[in-house]
């Protein structure tokens, strides 16, 4: 009963929210990136004499193109729904950032998140970012859903107060339910009860610690500087799985590796989207190899908390 109550309550925020995270628009964004649209050709070779030789099955690949008139409507459109939620936003929470600007800061970091497939043949310097990024997202359908549904939901808090936006945008996917939502739509999209539940805990972690590359000295850009941060937020404990065994604190290797390769999405989109490109490929250059420094203290550690901040020291 409460829960029903709390959706008619916040129906004004949940109605414009329903409308851009969904399966079809998280299907459709999702085709634009998905490797290849394959389709069977039956070609018959034949010799100069005209006599026929053989048949064979050829593949032919069809790759999306962010430039086509059809991504761009479709881009469009959802610009225009996030423009919606921000207002929507706004209105109910008594806000009042610039929901234009924020729906067309947030149209560029989707063109570029959208564009990362092709990181490694825009930007060859980066080819070992690209790969990292590749083995990430090459994960199908769902792992491109949770991303997205991480785009729109991340900065959502911009809309009431740019400076807590992280915060409050965080605290919105609890208190007015989308995660749950985001949960329902992953569900629909023949994600598994546990896969969906992962998927969300994976926005909320984005979410609460996307921008975790942001310091204002050098010493706060440190390996340990930014682990000592992580390990202090909650969605990253419970993530990674940290429990207490014997008196010792000790994490999920599988989790945190999972971790690392997570943070690198937000703080590639956020180079590309903000820098020229040369300055773009130097701080990316610089964020993964903080994020490779925390992969390589955990091989060391004993998946013991203590000993993966000894390794990054």
């Amino acid at each position: 009963i409460e829960e029903a109550l709390a959706e008619i309550f916040l129906q004004p925020v949940l109605d414009p929210f329903r409308k851009l995270v969904n399966s079809d628009t998280l299907g459709a964004l999702t085709e634009v990136v998905m490797p290849v649209a394959v389709e069977m050709a039956e070609v018959t070779v034949e010799e100069e004499d005209g006599d026929e030789l053989a048949e064979l099955d050829v593949e032919i690949v069809v790759e999306a193109d962010l430039e086509s008139p059809d991504v761009q409507v479709l881009l469009d459109d959802v610009q225009a729904r996030y423009q919606t939620l921000l207002q929507a936003v706004a209105d109910f929470a008594e806000g009042e950032g610039d929901v234009a600007a924020l729906a067309a800061e947030n149209r560029d970091g989707l063109e570029t998140l959208l564009s990362l497939p092709d990181l490694a043949e825009q930007m060859p310097e980066l080819e070992q970012v690209a790969a990292s990024i590749a083995a990430q997202l090459g994960g199908g359908e769902m792992v491109w859903a949770t991303a997205l549904s991480w785009h729109f939901v991340h900065n959502l808090g911009a809309a009431v107060d740019t400076d807590e936006a992280a915060e409050l945008s965080r605290s919105w996917l609890d208190e007015w339910l989308l995660g749950r939502l985001i949960g329902s739509v992953l569900r629909d999209m023949t994600a598994t009860g546990g896969a969906a539940d992962e998927a969300v805990a994976v926005v909320k972690l984005l979410t609460a610690n996307g921008r975790w590359f942001d310091a204002r000295t050098a010493s706060q850009r440190t390996p340990l500087a930014v682990l000592s941060k992580l390990l202090r937020s909650r969605e990253v404990q419970q993530f990674i799985r940290v429990n207490r065994y014997g008196g010792v604190l000790y994490f999920n290797k599988e989790a945190y590796e999972q971790l690392c390769a997570w943070l690198l999405l937000p703080a590639v989109v956020d180079s590309l989207a903000n820098l020229p490109e040369e300055d773009a490929v130097e701080q990316i250059v610089e964020r993964h190899a903080v994020l490779q420094k925390l992969l390589e203290a955990s091989a060391e550690s004993g998946y013991q908390v203590d000993k993966l901040l000894e390794g990054v020291r």
